[in-house]
């Protein structure tokens, strides 16, 4: 196993695009099929709008505060830049999720904010993608984390 540093640069993902839209259109759609009043409903679909709106600026379009890259290092550091603060040290967090098809890295910065990176084979270079699950599952083995490995 080849252990150079993994840089990944996260773009936009229309594979995460369309399942985000499909999985909040769904939910704002069973909202109206509650049994609560028309004001009740308006109040929840306006919080899962307005969630909705601010997760897909972060994960999706990666505005705002959202992590740019990430820097997996070989010795097994973790270096997060974020568009607002920079590059900044970081530990994986053991909540993160590994799938084939989707990757979410959460990540403990050494400055004390939470950042999540959504990673899809759609938005990053595919022999990244794949030298990163590989890693992750030779730690997840080691450290006996990632069950979903």
């Amino acid at each position: 196993m080849s252990t150079a540093d993994i840089r990944l640069r996260p773009k936009c993902s229309r594979i995460l695009m369309v399942a985000f839209l499909m999985a909040h259109g769904v939910t704002l759609t069973v909202v109206w099929f509650l049994p609560f009043s028309w004001l009740i409903k308006v109040l929840i679909a306006v919080a899962i709008a307005f969630y909705g709106v601010q997760s897909y600026r972060q994960h999706v379009l990666l505005v705002g505060d959202s992590i740019t890259e990430v820097l997996a290092r070989a010795d097994g550091r973790w270096e997060v830049a974020t568009r607002h603060h920079g590059c900044c040290p970081g530990e994986l967090a053991h909540d993160s999720l590994v799938l084939p098809w989707l990757t979410v890295l959460n990540f403990k910065l050494s400055d004390g904010r939470r950042r999540s990176v959504t990673i899809m084979p759609d938005n990053v270079e595919t022999e990244s993608f794949r030298r990163l699950r590989v890693r992750l599952r030779f730690l997840a083995k080691g450290q006996g984390i990632f069950s979903n490995v």
